[in-house]
């Protein structure tokens, strides 16, 4: 439909024979090899060209930009010139006793710090490369200060993978579309190149003195869920669809770690309303027995542990109709939310016993 409202000749374009080229095998010598094209992945390539190296990029997709460019383009970091233009009082040991407080100390405290006391500095790097931010701040949640939230000035991740993308190339990084890697080249103990493909079928070798891995991880990856995070239980995602965890299997197939596995990003919402992220849903949340569990201005995140320390991957989220929008009707509509006039019909439409929900109201 829309290559014919675009004026294309439709029964032309059904005949046309598919151009087929004969696969090749492909050698490429190069020194720095980068696996993935998100934000990761280009700012290693830019940093090793910048750095003199010569640098090949592939990028599984036909395009770069991975999970950061369907994100909404928000960075946190401490001590920026953004902040000190606005006047904001910050320091980095403070960040990195926050992301500590956010990972309840369950995370890697040099990797926080590294994080933490690099993160002005790196808005500064982005900024120094094309990244256009918005001169204006987001508290990540009301009860955080100070405001750390950085975003790009068009509001979206694309913000940031444009200008890193034509910095690369203007750079001289090659980059290899639609080119997936396979799998890493190892003599003697060391890396030494990648095993890849592209929508030709080629078989390409690109070996170099260091391979960086920035593939993203593996949230589309069902066996590794299963595997390496199976407290996410049952979810949705809107990470990259490359973000099947091709690095971390050519890792573990030439013996790498893993670390901190059966951990995530998690995020309980219903998906109609968008309730649950965020601040704006503050009235009851209870577990699927009928509990109110937490404070509900907390930070969501945390919202998401507590229900895994009840062994629950969902829970209600009770309002009354004040709080009633068309969006709680969509829900209401597709069977996401319910509706009633009485809590004892409320009881029984969610499946709790209606004293369990009274005493909790």
């Amino acid at each position: 439909d829309a290559l014919a409202k675009a004026g294309a000749d439709i029964e032309e374009l059904k005949a046309r024979e598919p151009i087929k080229s004969e696969a090749e095998t492909v050698s490429r010598e190069t020194e720095i090899v980068v696996v993935g094209g998100g934000i990761a992945g280009l700012a290693a390539a830019i940093e090793a060209r910048e750095n003199g190296a010569e640098v090949i990029l592939v990028e599984k997709l036909p395009f770069v930009g991975g999970s950061t460019i369907r994100s909404g383009g928000k960075i946190l970091a401490a001590e920026s010139s953004i902040q000190a233009a606005l006047g904001v009082e910050d320091n980095a040991a403070d960040f990195a006793e926050f992301l500590m407080e956010i990972g309840e100390h369950q995370v890697d405290e040099e990797c926080i710090n590294l994080i933490a006391h690099n993160s002005g500095s790196n808005i500064e790097w982005l900024i120094d490369r094309g990244v256009e931010f918005a001169q204006e701040l987001e508290p990540l949640h009301s009860y955080r200060s100070p405001d750390r939230g950085h975003f790009a000035a068009n509001d979206s991740g694309s913000g940031f993978i444009t200008p890193l993308e034509q910095k690369a190339l203007e750079l001289g990084v090659e980059i290899l579309y639609s080119t997936p890697a396979i799998d890493l080249i190892q003599e003697n103990g060391r890396i030494t190149g990648i095993k890849a493909t592209n929508d030709k079928g080629d078989d390409i070798t690109i070996t170099g003195k260091a391979v960086i891995l920035a593939t993203g991880g593996f949230s589309r990856n069902p066996d590794l869920i299963d595997e390496y995070f199976p407290v996410a239980g049952s979810f949705n995602t809107n990470v990259g669809e490359g973000n099947t965890g091709v690095g971390i299997v050519m890792g573990l197939n030439v013996g790498a770690d893993v670390v901190m596995p059966n951990a995530g990003i998690d995020l309980m919402m219903n998906f109609i309303t968008g309730h649950g992220y965020g601040e704006e849903a503050t009235e009851l949340f209870i577990t699927p027995s009928g509990e109110r569990f937490m404070d509900e201005r907390d930070f969501h995140f945390t919202r998401t542990r507590i229900l895994y320390d009840y062994e629950v991957d969902n829970f209600w989220y009770i309002i009354d109709e004040k709080s009633y929008d068309n969006r709680v009707a969509a829900a209401i509509e597709a069977g996401m939310a319910y509706e009633a006039e009485t809590v004892e019909e409320l009881a029984s439409l969610i499946n709790i016993d209606h004293e369990t929900l009274k005493a909790t109201l």
